[in-house]
Formats: structure tokens, C-alpha cells, sequence
């Protein structure tokens, strides 16, 4: 499986990408050997170091040298508790030098998620709290550690409602799109959608991913069209209206993408933008004209409090009158 040659022919899931990097691997470690050592298991599992112990088995196989018959590694005392075993994990993937590949980045969530279960099962220790150790143990924000949270917590919610369970390797290159999820679900509460909708717009989303018609630009953009606040300040509703009305059921969700569900979620897509791009382009001279009464308020204001030099004070004038002049001309038009 770690030589990048496996593939589970029921499924489609394999390791070919995994190729080219174990073959790197098995040419450093004929020239070089193995230079840093594994972590093992009392019961001869290997915690730490599986692709170097699958590129040794490879060499051995090819050349039967000495060398390349032993794996080298640090053996974990078998009193270890489950938490200090993640941390030893962790440090020796956070330390990971050349070629040492690091989790990708579905499987770097769920050793967040792990770790933060291991925590929080300590005696006396809530959620926040496993979450600021984890934050600790991986060098990063408390708050980064909760984005990361929501993000595979959207995943597996994907993969429950597209009937793939814990097929983690489904949302492997889907991470950056999962990252806008959470917001959108967010914003649909705050706003006050109705369960009912919000429903709907959960199983849009999911559909849209599995029909790769999202990227996380789309997936920005409904988040931006939703709106905020509870009245939805700013947002799009047509648009969103748009993928309401076009949300599949729950059954129809679990089935297998064909060319003809792509095309039509490709073309909702598209009607979503140009919808929220008309909507944009009608709301632009209201913008536009809000932000010059501000703008005039807020220099009214300063001229009460500063002290203006008079070079300063004519080329205010000028640009006031000026103002005043442009100000006068889009009346007229607007008026007729």
C-alpha cells in the first residue's frame, strides 16, 4: 500500500500519488541508509516510520544486503497512556526533515480531532481545554485548532449524507473547500433561516461538492449571499432562493455522480453567480452614493476640529465644489 501501487478496485481508492515519493525514498535510503529511527510498538507495530520500514522491505527484497534488514527504532514502554502516545506521534511528525512526509491534510484533522478526544477523556478536562493543549502540542492558536474542528466535522458530515461513512480518503484533496463550510452554516443561523432551509442548503452544498462544481471561491460567494445579521444585511436572496429550490432529497444524495447531474450543477453554479453579480452591479450605485454622503459627513466633522492652512483650505474648496458640481449632474440623470 505505501509503494504507491495499491488500489482497492471496488472503491477507486489507491495510493498512486504516494509513487513517486517512495520511490525518492527507496533511492535515499539505498545511498544513505536508514538515518532516523522509527517509533515501535512493545507489540512490534510500528507507530512511526511505516514508508521508510516498507522502503527497507523493498531494498532487502531487490539487494538482501544486511543493511537494509533491520528497522531502526525507539520502542514505546507499554504503560504508555494513549494520550502521551499521540504526543510522541506528533513531535516526531512536527520534527519530520527530508523526506519525511507529513499527514495529508484529511488525515492531519483527524489526529486534531483525536488528540482532542484523548484530552478531553482525561479526568477533570472540558473541550476548551483539550483544545488549548492541542493548540500547545501542534504550535499553533486555540483558534485555529477549532477552525480546524469545524472543518472535519463538515467533512464527515459530507460523507454521511453522500453515503461514504468514514471514507476520509474521499475529501483528501477537498480541504480548502471545506474550510468555508462552517461559515456558511454559521451565517444561515445567524440570520434566522428556518431549519427547513437550512437543511435544504446543507444538502445543496454537499451536492454541489460532489459534483464538483464547488470550489471554495463558489462556496465563499454563498456565504457572502446569505448575508448577516438577522435580516441578512448586504446578502443575495435570490440567489440563495436559487439553490434552495434546486436542493436534492436525502436519497437522491447518496447517489453516484453522472455527466448529467455535473452539467446541471455546473449550470446552477453559474446561474448563482450571474445572479449575485446582477444583484451586485444593481446595488453599486447605492454604494457608491452612501459612501460619498459619509465620506462629505465625516470631512464636515474634521473641519470643525482641525486647524486647516489656508494652501490646504483652497484645494479643499476646489475639491468641494467640484464634488458639489458631480453631485448635481448625477441628480439630473437619475431624475431623467
Amino acid at each position: 500500500m505505501l509503494n504507491g501501487n495499491w488500489i482497492d478496485k471496488k472503491t477507486g481508492a489507491n495510493t498512486f500519488e504516494d509513487r513517486e515519493y517512495f520511490l525518492q525514498l527507496v533511492e535515499d535510503l539505498r545511498v544513505r541508509g536508514q538515518e532516523r529511527p522509527g517509533v515501535v510498538l512493545e507489540n512490534g507495530g510500528v507507530m512511526g516510520g511505516n514508508r521508510r520500514l516498507a522502503a527497507l522491505i523493498t531494498l532487502f527484497g531487490e539487494q538482501s544486503e544486511p543493511k537494509f534488514q533491520r528497522f531502526e527504532g525507539f520502542i514505546v514502554p507499554g504503560n504508555m497512556d494513549a494520550v502521551d502516545r499521540w504526543r510522541l506521534e506528533m513531535s516526531a511528525q512536527i520534527g519530520a526533515t527530508r523526506l519525511t512526509r507529513d499527514y495529508k491534510a484529511v488525515n492531519r484533522l483527524a489526529k486534531i480531532k483525536q488528540g482532542v478526544e484523548l484530552l478531553e477523556a482525561k479526568a477533570g478536562s472540558t473541550e476548551d481545554a483539550a483544545i488549548k493543549g492541542v493548540a500547545v502540542d501542534w504550535g499553533t492558536k486555540p483558534e485555529n485548532i477549532r477552525t480546524e474542528l469545524l472543518t472535519y466535522s463538515a467533512m464527515l458530515q459530507w460523507l454521511e449524507f453522500t453515503g461514504y461513512p468514514g471514507e476520509l480518503w474521499r475529501a483528501d484533496k477537498l480541504t480548502e473547500i471545506f474550510t468555508e463550510i462552517p461559515g456558511i452554516f454559521d451565517a444561515a443561523r445567524k440570520i434566522g433561516m428556518p431549519l427547513a432551509d437550512q437543511s435544504r442548503l446543507k444538502r445543496i452544498v454537499f451536492s454541489l461538492i460532489s459534483n464538483k462544481a464547488a470550489d471554495y471561491r463558489l462556496l465563499r460567494a454563498i456565504r457572502n449571499a446569505i448575508g448577516s445579521g438577522k435580516k441578512g444585511v448586504n446578502g443575495t436572496p435570490t440567489a440563495i432562493n436559487l439553490l434552495l429550490s434546486a436542493a436534492p432529497n436525502v436519497d437522491a444524495l447518496t447517489t453516484p455522480p453522472t455527466h448529467e447531474t455535473e452539467d446541471a450543477a455546473e449550470e446552477l453554479a453559474d446561474r448563482f453567480r450571474a445572479d449575485v453579480e446582477s444583484k451586485k452591479a444593481q446595488r453599486t450605485p447605492l454604494v457608491l452614493a452612501q459612501t460619498a454622503e459619509t465620506n462629505l459627513e465625516s470631512l464636515g466633522n474634521l473641519i470643525l476640529k482641525l486647524q486647516i492652512p489656508a494652501d490646504k483650505k483652497t484645494a479643499i474648496i476646489q475639491s468641494i465644489q467640484n464634488c458639489s458640481k458631480l453631485a448635481a449632474e448625477a441628480l439630473s440623470r437619475l431624475k431623467g
